[in-house]
């Protein structure tokens, strides 16, 4: 029952964090937005151990989820899906998966699922939600990290 109410406070200091420091983005829900500031997602999944949940950050959109990988804030971020389906993909802290509906799981890394370009800009993380041609920018089996150049 901890772990539930630490993802649920992650996830609402987060949503402070926006709307402290505003969202951008297009209409419809495309376009990209800066989450937050990269050290202070490090300290919070250094601390919480998951993903950083953003309910719908560009209105219309489904909830992504934000992971750090790489050795320094600003370099090695992913972005991806936050449900399945129309189905929220829950968080399970001790496996250190995520799990569909239908019980299929995922690491924290979002293997296999819908993800999209991040950036860091300004010691901001920037996920661009509907890459150049309006579409996410990689296959469902490709993870883009900040820090990779698409096409090397």
């Amino acid at each position: 029952m901890a772990a539930v109410a630490a993802v649920v406070f992650a996830a609402g200091l987060i949503a402070v964090v926006l709307a402290a420091n505003g969202v951008r983005g297009g209409d419809g829900g495309t376009g990209d937005f800066g989450s937050a500031d990269a050290d202070e997602l490090v300290r919070l999944q250094e601390r919480d151990g998951v993903p950083a949940l953003f309910p719908d950050p560009v209105g219309g959109r489904q909830p992504i989820f934000v992971w750090h990988t790489g050795g320094e804030p600003d370099e090695g971020w992913i972005a991806y899906d936050a449900q399945v389906d129309g189905c929220p993909l829950e968080l399970d802290r001790e496996e250190s998966v995520l799990r569909e509906c239908d019980g299929d799981e995922h690491p924290f890394t979002g293997d296999d699922l819908p993800a999209y370009e991040v950036m860091v800009e300004d010691g901001r993380v920037v996920v661009d939600l509907d890459g150049d041609d309006g579409t996410t920018t990689t296959t469902a089996t490709t993870v883009v990290e900040s820090g990779d150049v698409p096409g090397d």
